[in-house]
């Protein structure tokens, strides 16, 4: 998915910010149970996908951050994971 971030607060040490993106997901069900008097169920999809996160906090040392995020979408309501700046 591309999206865009926008930063409330960035500085070294601690950062605000709110991101959102959008792109496509592939999704692919199969289903061949004993209940199914039809036969086999078999169907593809592509659909939009979307991610939008209105709150974002970082904050580490130099170029390791931790960050949480509360949004809505593909990624789901709450993320939080350690992130790694490259350069400078």
């Amino acid at each position: 998915m591309g999206g865009a971030k926008w930063a409330y607060v960035n500085n070294k040490c601690f950062g605000m910010y709110m991101r959102g993106e959008i792109g496509l997901q592939r999704q692919h069900f199969w289903y061949d149970g004993p209940y199914n008097l039809g036969g086999t169920y078999d169907l593809s999809e592509v659909k939009v996908a979307v991610q939008l996160s209105p709150i974002g906090i970082e904050g580490g040392i130099k170029n390791l951050h931790l960050f949480v995020e509360i949004g809505y979408g593909m990624e789901g309501i709450f993320n939080a994971g350690l992130s790694y700046r490259f350069g400078k």
